[in-house]
């Protein structure tokens, strides 16, 4: 029996993204039989394997004639099915897929890991229209409903609100709605009848949450969210605060006592009193800033 090799070139699809997506997947290969190249017609068949080594088949073909020239073949994976169907073939429930090709019925190893190109065969299952231009404006599938991100304009992107505390509708945003009662029964942000209230950013800088850090002093005292909620939960707020400090006071001399002609002695008499510098600054205290919408995902 003569020994036969195979050298894969690659695997890829024969397809083009302005076309139907084929069930098919491109071999090429170079036979060896000892040291020379084949020559002539073969008979080959593709098996689909879990593992490396032993595992379960997931799929295999039925034999198929390639004809070798010099050595190298075409031909494509999925023509024929002779256990399962490789156009079923569930791609996404198996974390590694693996190729094994017979020759003459003669198993070529190792098997070779199947990459990403043959999990696009999942996206053939997608039904005609199923995804919108709309859909994908809105980042449908992509962004989870209640991320917030700033927002460069004036205007909300399609798909998005701005987080400025309005009331809407539970019926119009049932996801956002959802999202924003962070497990629980309401609105975290504040809930009435038919309409749930949006958070309110409009002028507020973002604290990350302490979540019992100990990085917020003050996170017992915070205010209410919008559902009587206070204290170091996710949504409540903060007034501006300076931190405790003091300044050094020069006193000023009360009293002076004349020692010699053209000296005198300064004393402090134990009098005290309080006295303000002259105002400074503006109307607050905050750091450089850039002014930018907060908006919230539908």
């Amino acid at each position: 029996m003569k020994r036969i090799a195979v050298f894969i070139f690659f695997i890829l699809f024969a397809s083009h993204l302005h076309a139907k997506v084929p069930a098919l997947i491109n071999y090429q290969g170079r036979l060896k039989e000892g040291t020379a190249l084949a020559n002539g017609n073969k008979n080959i068949r593709f098996r689909i394997f879990d593992n490396l080594t032993g595992g379960s088949l997931i799929w295999e073909s039925q034999i198929q004639v390639v004809t070798a020239t010099n050595g190298i073949f075409n031909t494509y994976i999925g023509q024929s099915d002779n256990v399962g169907v490789f156009s079923n073939i569930k791609w996404d429930q198996y974390d590694t897929t693996y190729l094994e090709l017979l020759v003459e019925e003669n198993s070529m190893v190792p098997r070779v890991q199947l990459v990403s190109t043959p999990y696009s065969l999942m996206a053939r299952k997608v039904a005609d229209n199923a995804v919108t231009t709309n859909m994908i404006k809105k980042g449908w599938g992509l962004v989870p409903a209640g991320s917030i991100m700033m927002w460069p304009g004036s205007s909300p992107p399609q798909g998005w609100l701005e987080c400025d505390g309005s009331a809407m509708a539970k019926s119009t945003y049932p996801e956002l709605y959802s999202a924003l009662k962070d497990g629980g029964a309401t609105c975290i942000y504040g809930d009435s009848g038919g309409n749930f209230s949006l958070p309110d950013f409009r002028g507020f800088f973002v604290r990350g949450w302490d979540h019992g850090a100990g990085m917020d002093p003050d996170a017992a005292s915070r205010t209410n969210r919008g559902d009587t909620t206070t204290g170091d939960n996710v949504g409540t707020k903060q007034a501006d605060q300076f931190i405790s400090h003091r300044h050094p006071v020069n006193y000023i001399a009360t009293s002076q006592v004349t020692v010699g002609a053209g000296i005198r002695e300064v004393m402090y008499d134990g009098v005290s009193g309080t006295t303000f510098s002259q105002y400074e600054g503006g109307n607050e205290t905050r750091p450089k800033n850039i002014n930018m919408m907060f908006i919230i995902k539908y």
